[in-house]
Formats: C-alpha cells, structure tokens, sequence
C-alpha cells in the first residue's frame, strides 16, 4: 500500500503547486465539465482478503491474496461536478483451489482464478483545473469467476457469479487538451454463488468472497467538447 499513499500524495501535490492552473468557472476548457465524455484504459494490482464457505456458513478456508487488474471505464458528464458510467473489467489471481474449493483431484497447488465485473458508477469531481481533474466514485454491479483447466480426459472447472461494491478517488492529469493519465485507488466487496450453475465439476456448494483494495494507472482520452 506504500506505493498508493505515494502516489496519491503526487496527484495532490501536482494538483495544487501548478502554476497555470485555476479553479473551475464554467466551460472555458476545464478537464471536466457537463457533456464530457471519459474514456480511461489502466493496469493495477489488487490486495484482497479471499475467504470460501460452504451454503450452510461453515468456513473452508480464508488467506490474503495478490493479484492484476486490468479495466476499462467510460464516463458521461451530466453537470460541471457530476458525472455517470460504466467500467468493465476483471481480476486475475493464482490460488491453492485444493484448499479452498476441496477439490480432491489432480489440480495444481497454484490455479488460476479470473474474475470479471461491469458496474454502474457514479462520480463527483471535486477538484477540477485546466489539467487536473480528480473525483471520488461509487460503483455497483455484476460479477463473476472462473476456474477452468486440466487436460485429457482430467478437467476441472467451477463458475459462480453474483454482485460487487466498488469506491474509491481518481486522478487525472492532462497533458494536452485531450489526453492524459489516470491513477486510481479502491476498495471493494464481492460475493460469488454457485447457485443456478450446473456444469461445475468441483465447489458447487461453495461461495466465494472477495473484498479488498485495488491500485491503478492508465490513460484516459476526453471527447466532445
């Protein structure tokens, strides 16, 4: 998490100490305003608390787990402080699937777990200048994992899908009137069912439980006005 603090702390700096800047005062070229439109691509790492347990509540396991986070978010400014979207993205994360699915098979200590979301997001720009533009945001939606693998006739496979809670603050710096770079700091909550997936060949009457806190960077690019 060092690596976060710091890089926040650079973003605000950044944001105060330029000379050229000047605070909002209507649609004079500021980096966020009514009818942007946010497309931001980025790259990050996830710290997650990982916990399994079975339908009933008794716990199978529980560990902390690293892992990469690779989204894509675009966002629709509905006033000079408020803005709406969607991202779209997942996770990747290399777990012990013997131990926290009970998996009895053929499976490597390590396995490799991919999960995806879409959410709904809210945002609010509390700090816009010519270049800078940061915010905090509010995100709800759809997600899933899944664990495939194996080969010849030895297949594994466990799918569970559910719902996630993201928040978080994002900062954007623009180095041209249109293009720039994103950091981004979250912490979210997800919990995954088995319940309705039929072809699972492990774990079906386990649910999984992913909450923790994400680190970003990218690019983003403004459109239309």
């Amino acid at each position: 998490m060092k690596k976060t603090v710091i890089l926040a702390s650079a973003i605000i700096a950044l944001s105060f100490n330029s000379n050229a800047q000047t605070y909002y005062r209507g649609n004079d070229g500021s980096s966020f305003h009514k009818g942007s439109l946010l497309v931001s691509a980025s790259e990050g790492g996830t710290y997650t608390h990982y916990t399994t347990t079975t339908t009933e509540g008794t716990a199978v396991k529980q560990g902390n787990e690293n892992g990469d986070r690779d989204p894509l978010t675009i966002e629709y400014g509905l006033s000079r402080h408020w803005g709406v979207g969607i991202n779209m993205g997942g996770d990747l994360f290399n777990v012990n699937s013997n131990k926290y699915y009970n998996y009895n098979g053929e499976m490597a200590q390590k396995t490799k777990v991919i999960t995806s979301e879409v959410t709904a997001d809210v945002h609010y720009h509390f700090f816009v200048t010519h270049h800078t533009d940061l915010s905090a945001f509010v995100s709800f939606g759809f997600a899933g994992m899944n664990i495939e693998g194996g080969s010849g006739e030895t297949k594994y496979k466990y799918t569970a899908n559910g719902g996630i809670a993201r928040g978080g603050f994002e900062g954007r710096y623009y180095v041209t009137k249109r293009f720039g770079f994103l950091a981004m700091i979250s912490g979210y909550s997800s919990r995954l069912s088995t319940k309705d997936v039929k072809d699972n060949t492990f774990g079906n009457n386990i649910t999984t439980g992913i909450n923790g806190f994400a680190w970003e960077l990218g690019m983003c690019v403004r459109f239309r006005k």
